[in-house]
């Protein structure tokens, strides 16, 4: 293995000592002392007003807290009320009060329609009897289905084929 080079480590090495080491003035600590001392007293004002700002923030968060705890307890209460039912405005009636007797209406049966017939009278003379009345009852025809043409019937037969 090959060393590296050490007069150029040692070089700089050297110049970052030289610029650590690099002492300051009496005048230069004295401004630099001054400095860290007002950074230090504005840092604890900063921290004493934080603190305060805190403070204010919780004391604000109990209050509007507090404040909305109270009108949703009073909403609730009033619900509360008005769910109740309310037994003394009620007067208190100590008389009995016949119940009221609803008149029975009748309903009529149904009655099924009659059917319609058809009376016919035939009067016949014979010589068996003077007088004879035949009657003819006639009830109506069913209606026959529509009679199809070939053309319906061919289309038919072509979709529906059995």
């Amino acid at each position: 293995m090959t060393e590296p080079d050490s007069s150029v480590t040692e070089a700089q090495l050297t110049a970052t000592q030289d610029v650590i080491r690099k002492e300051r003035t009496p005048a230069q600590a004295h401004v630099l002392a001054a400095a860290r001392e007002k950074a230090l007293s504005i840092r604890r004002e900063n921290a004493e007003i934080r603190a305060k700002s805190k403070e204010v923030e919780r004391v604000r968060k109990e209050k509007s807290r507090a404040e909305l705890k109270a009108s949703v307890d009073a909403a609730h209460a009033a619900l509360q009320k008005a769910d109740e039912p309310k037994v003394e405005e009620l007067p208190k009636v100590e008389e009995e009060i016949p119940p009221v007797e609803t008149p029975k209406i009748e309903e009529k049966p149904k009655t099924k329609k009659a059917v319609r017939r058809r009376v016919v009278v035939v009067e016949e003379q014979s010589s068996d009897s003077t007088s004879e009345e035949e009657i003819e009852v006639r009830t109506k025809k069913k209606k026959e289905p529509p009679v199809r043409d070939a053309a319906y019937q061919r289309a038919y037969t072509k979709l529906f084929p059995d």
